[in-house]
């Protein structure tokens, strides 16, 4: 009898110790669990918070891109409209008409292959030399920086229509026949086409 209480105090001492040590052993594997948790919730939160930041400059950084872009567009288009104001005397766009100008002078030429269609292409080519002379009394009136923006917009396109002319003027029997006309002409733009001092 005394073994069997013997036994019995045993079981009951090693079943509340084999309870307090899988109690403690699941206390512990809870806490590092909780603590796991923990760090990776900061993690996140950390990850979360530099995801925001980054979005916020991404943000402004459009913003001030697109404002940027917004400002430049406004401020060539200001200019543009400043450049068409400038150039435009007694109601005459003279920037749009001298480009008119222009435009159909290279019209003509591109047409000329022989005497003939020189010939044909010079009531066009006169028609420009007399438009130009009637425009001369306007542009004589432009302030220096209206000078200055028809001597830009000029600029750009008379290079090619210069190349074009000496190749006109080069061809057997159509030099002498457009050659006075255009170099009037030519004479006329270049002058225009020139920065004022």
């Amino acid at each position: 009898m005394r073994w069997l209480v013997i036994i019995v105090v045993v079981a009951v001492a090693g079943f509340f110790g084999y309870r307090y040590y899988s109690d403690e052993q699941a206390r512990q594997v809870a806490e590092q669990v909780e603590q796991a948790a923990k760090e990776a919730a900061e993690k996140a939160e950390q990850a979360a918070k530099e995801a925001a930041e980054k979005a916020e400059a991404a943000a402004a950084a459009v913003t001030e891109t697109a404002q940027q872009a917004t400002d430049q567009a406004s401020d060539t288009a200001q200019q543009a409209a400043q450049s068409a104001s400038a150039l435009t005397v007694n109601g005459i766009d003279l920037g749009q008409e001298i480009g008119t100008a222009v435009s159909d002078v290279t019209g003509a030429l591109d047409g000329i292959t022989d005497k003939a269609s020189a010939e044909a292409a010079l009531p066009s080519l006169d028609a420009v030399k007399t438009k130009l002379d009637e425009l001369s009394t306007a542009v004589s009136t432009l302030p220096q920086e209206a000078h200055e923006a028809l001597a830009s917009l000029l600029a750009d396109g008379l290079p090619a229509l210069q190349t074009l002319v000496t190749k006109v003027e080069g061809m057997d029997e159509v030099g002498p026949v457009v050659k006075p006309t255009l170099d009037a002409i030519m004479t006329k733009l270049d002058a225009w086409a020139k920065q004022p001092a």
